[in-house]
């Protein structure tokens, strides 16, 4: 995974923040390069919509957090740290009748997965499901918050998986 500068991220951050950088899609259609959060990197024209549901109505739009957090995994996948990312394409089974669907799964340059989950706020039920996806899984969870002062991102590993 190449490493870029410090400082070369951090414009990266403060121009996704500010909004003069804006990440079109390579997909086709002139309507959704003109927002990069409705072409997610995945291929999927409906990458904004939950695609595991099928039979309609029961799809879910990005909230601004989910929305905000879209724009800065396309800028990295421009930058070429990460390959794909999806958005709530994984429907994670953690028990009977208990499952979590991550935020984000996202695939690193070198193949590795992660799962990026974004909370502006953590419920006790979110963070347990978090926890227990965390060890049942082989990927690298992270809880992704926007940093106080809303500029940048406040990304943390859960547990200490190393892989």
């Amino acid at each position: 995974m190449p490493a870029y500068p410090k400082s070369f991220t951090d414009e990266i951050e403060r121009r996704i923040a500010n909004g003069t950088l804006k990440v079109a899609s390579s997909f086709g259609n002139k309507n959704e390069a003109s927002n990069p959060v409705k072409s997610a990197g995945d291929g999927s024209a409906k990458s904004s919509n939950k695609p595991g549901k099928t039979g309609g109505g029961n799809t879910r739009k990005m909230n601004k957090l989910e929305s905000e957090y879209a724009q800065r995994l396309e800028a990295l996948k421009a930058c070429g740290e990460i390959i794909w990312w999806s958005f709530e394409s994984v429907k994670l089974r953690l028990a009977d009748n208990t499952f979590y669907t991550p935020d984000f799964f996202v695939q690193r340059v070198d193949g590795s997965f992660e799962v990026h989950e974004t909370k502006g706020f953590m419920r006790d039920d979110a963070n347990v499901k978090l926890k227990v996806a965390n060890e049942f899984f082989p990927w690298t969870f992270y809880l992704v918050r926007k940093e106080v002062g809303g500029f940048g991102w406040d990304i943390r590993k859960i547990g200490n998986k190393d892989f």
